[in-house]
């Protein structure tokens, strides 16, 4: 029987291994940091951090987002941001061998054709 989830909420977290007992993590986290420079201060914001742990390594994947609790469950998020993580790579790889990166046009057909002659 899958645990159930529990609904994120607000709390001071700091995240040890020991502490990691559950299957899913969802908890809301402030994080505070220095703004860019030319202004003054720190600034706080709110994450959610959502986690899952990966069965065959018993390791977690922990996930910072901004994604509302009540449009996205965990195994969702956990799901959404590894395909997110696989797109990137590609494009990464795509900019190197084909060197789209210095492609300076949006048109398909055009972009099709400098990815051929490459």
């Amino acid at each position: 029987m899958p645990e159930q989830q529990h609904p994120a909420r607000r709390e001071s977290v700091q995240i040890v291994e020991d502490v990691l007992h559950r299957q899913e993590v969802d908890v809301c986290v402030e994080l505070s940091f220095d703004r860019k420079r030319g202004l003054r201060g720190c600034a706080t914001r709110t994450f959610r951090l959502v986690g899952v742990i990966k069965d065959d390594t018993d390791e977690y994947y922990l996930y910072l987002t901004n994604l509302p609790v009540a449009d996205y469950n965990t195994p969702d998020i956990a799901q959404f941001y590894r395909v997110r993580w696989e797109v990137k790579l590609l494009f990464k790889e795509l900019k190197s061998r084909f060197g789209l990166d210095e492609i300076n046009t949006t048109d398909a057909y055009i972009i099709e054709a400098l990815t051929i002659m490459r």
